[in-house]
């Protein structure tokens, strides 16, 4: 589990957004899960898809070894980064995060609207012709 209560998750999200802030990168959506989260993003500045990794995996780390009293790492391994080509792998890459929620069992994480769900329609919109988009 990533969190044991919804404060944990708010501050995941909230992390999330902070780190691919507008500068660098356009967040066109993400999902927290309770054992993981997808995020789908483009690099518009200089700084790399891994920098914003980095920091969110880092800041979560160290604030939740220190509100449990625990030490070690969080996340298993490095992050996934995959290359999206075309409107199509595009669109289904979306949808899959979009509809990750659905798939969870554990009745507690059974909320609608998802609150661990970010949508940015505009930026979705906007950037469906490009070639080349990330996601991790």
């Amino acid at each position: 589990m990533l969190g044991h209560d919804k404060e944990d998750y708010d501050f995941l999200y909230g992390l999330i957004q902070s780190s691919f802030g507008v500068r660098n990168y356009e967040l066109m959506c993400f999902c927290v899960m309770p054992t993981h989260y997808h995020i789908l993003a483009t690099q518009t500045g200089e700084r790399p898809l891994s920098f914003a990794m980095h920091n969110i995996d880092s800041k979560y780390t160290i604030y939740y070894n220190q509100k449990y009293g625990v030490s070690g790492h969080i996340f298993q391994g490095v992050y996934k980064r995959k290359w999206v080509i075309g409107e199509w792998s595009f669109l289904i890459v979306y949808a899959y995060i979009l509809n990750n929620p659905n798939k969870i069992k554990n009745p507690t994480f059974q909320i609608s609207p998802y609150p661990w769900l970010f949508d940015n329609r505009f930026l979705v919109k906007n950037y469906l012709t490009r070639k080349s988009i990330e996601y991790s």
